[in-house]
């Protein structure tokens, strides 16, 4: 049996595109890995909720879809915070200007 160092395993979890955060891989990457369960992906729009998604193409586009809204500055979701969710954690934060006003 042949054991890898922590630079070899680090090398390898890159490789295979999973996310290494110093000495740490999340609970998210380890579920894929072990292929257990699928990633559920939110986008929480301020003044809005949350809003469930299907799949990461689909998250990342509704992501976009009320960024571009919030920076517009018309409708419920102008100058509103939005943050994409993968498994409850943020992976992408766009910060409104609502989110200024209120500090």
């Amino acid at each position: 049996m042949s054991f890898l160092s922590k630079v070899e395993l680090k090398k390898q979890l890159k490789d295979l595109g999973i996310k290494v955060e110093g000495n740490y891989v999340r609970k998210s990457e380890i579920k894929k890995i072990l292929g257990k369960e699928k990633s559920k992906y939110v986008v929480n729009v301020g003044n809005i909720g949350n809003i469930d998604c299907e799949s990461k193409e689909d998250a990342l586009k509704t992501y976009n879809e009320y960024v571009q809204q919030s920076k517009s500055g018309y409708g419920r979701a102008s100058g509103e915070s939005v943050i994409l969710l993968e498994d409850g954690e943020p992976i992408k934060e766009y910060f409104g200007t609502n989110e200024a006003d209120s500090e």
